[in-house]
């Protein structure tokens, strides 16, 4: 059944000889039909009686082969990509080289992994159809252009790295024209050398509700938005030990700088229901002494990230003006950092943010790193704050703060 179609006369004919053990005749009287044979099909968990259908199982071998095919890069896998799908998205591929009936269960097969995968894409140079794979989102992007425009589009078949390797490219160009931009700034990416293929529904998620990651495993993913059900795929435990290590609370408070030195603490607040979006930062000296604060409102945003970006690169800004050097900077997104580290790949949108950071960053040979939020509490006051401000808001005194910035000063937040 793994390499060749069982003939349908004895699939059939196997399935009688079944059917038969329960629906036949016994002692010359017919038995009854207590269930239909679609529920008797069915495994033990799902109410059924566990019988084989032959018929699902080449279907179900059909699946493997073909995943394995689709997601290795081993020798095989090459070369049934080539002589089956003529590069080709699977999805739409014929399969003429096949027997008829063979032809039939492998387009099966290939509809069923369609709707039931995702692809965790390396970063902007993957291989995966940036149309037709579910890569970023729910769904296929395509799913998104109109008829019209998908009849007359060039290169349907173009490729991630294809379609990010020019900003002006016509796929890049009609995805932010037809597509969620969102879907298109934020998405998994994968520390390995390659795709990675995970096997789980995508057709109906049951639910619109984005949820914000900010911690990272190492050779594990980059998150920054995620579905609640790529979390539940995602989720894996390294050690069954884990569950028997005890939770120990612990007090998480900002540290001060070195002496003679400043630390900022930078952070962006973002409403993804209104679209309001605001930085803010301060400015501590050793003694945890405010220097200065700042609160600023964005506008024509459309991520916590590019949120955040502002912030950062408005920050440094402002203080380099003042002459200050080697300043430590706090940002508690983890992703931000991990980008203006190198570490992470940066997004297209804010490639010219991210450059004024790195460039202001090496001049004035300020420290950025990463913040728990619990440490950078009186930013993420100062970013809520910004939403109400019509424009750039200064503070040199801490009597002059808002009411609920300075409680958090004193606790030393």
């Amino acid at each position: 059944m793994n390499a060749l179609p069982i003939p349908a006369t004895f699939v059939k004919a196997f399935h009688r000889l079944l059917a038969n053990f329960f629906w036949g005749s016994y002692e010359g009287s017919p038995k009854r039909h207590w269930k239909n044979w679609n529920v008797i099909a069915q495994p033990k968990e799902s109410g059924g009686l566990g019988v084989i259908n032959l018929h699902h199982m080449q279907i179900a071998f059909k699946i493997k082969m073909q995943w394995r095919a689709l997601s290795t890069n081993s020798l095989w896998a090459k070369f049934f990509r080539g002589k089956h799908l003529f590069n080709r998205h699977y999805s739409e591929a014929h399969f003429p080289f096949m027997l008829a009936a063979d032809r039939k269960l492998w387009q099966q097969a290939a509809q069923i992994i369609h709707a039931n995968h995702m692809i965790i894409s390396m970063d902007s140079r993957s291989e995966a159809y940036f149309w037709f794979d579910v890569w970023t989102g729910k769904k296929p992007l395509k799913h998104f252009i109109p008829k019209d425009i998908w009849t007359d589009m060039p290169n349907k078949n173009s490729t991630i790295q294809q379609a990010f390797s020019d900003p002006m490219s016509i796929q890049l160009q009609t995805a932010l024209r037809h597509c969620p931009r969102h879907l298109l700034s934020h998405f998994l990416t994968t520390n390995e050398a390659k795709d990675t293929w995970i096997w789980c529904s995508t057709t109906d998620i049951g639910t619109e509700q984005d949820f914000n990651v900010k911690k990272c495993r190492p050779n594990t993913f980059a998150i920054e938005k995620i579905l609640p059900t790529w979390l539940t795929v995602l989720h894996h435990k390294t050690s069954g030990k884990e569950n028997l290590k005890a939770n120990i609370p612990s007090v998480v408070r900002w540290l001060t700088p070195p002496q003679g030195r400043l630390k900022l603490n930078v952070d962006g607040a973002f409403k993804g229901t209104s679209g309001e979006a605001g930085g803010g930062g301060i400015l501590r000296d050793h003694e945890g002494n405010m220097c200065s604060a700042f609160a600023k409102a964005y506008y024509g945003l459309n991520s916590s990230l590019a949120a955040e970006a502002l912030a950062l690169r408005d920050d440094i800004s402002i203080y380099c003006r003042t002459g200050a050097s080697e300043v430590l900077v706090e940002t508690d997104s983890l992703q931000l950092t991990q980008i203006v580290t190198r570490q992470l790949v940066c997004p297209w949108d804010l490639a010219c943010i991210l450059q004024d950071i790195v460039v202001m960053t090496q001049e004035f040979k300020a420290e950025i790193s990463y913040a728990p939020p619990k440490t950078n509490k009186v930013a993420d006051c100062l970013a809520s704050f910004a939403l109400s401000c019509t424009h750039l808001v200064t503070w040199a005194s801490w009597a002059d703060l808002p009411t609920n910035v300075k409680e958090l000063l004193l606790g030393i937040g």
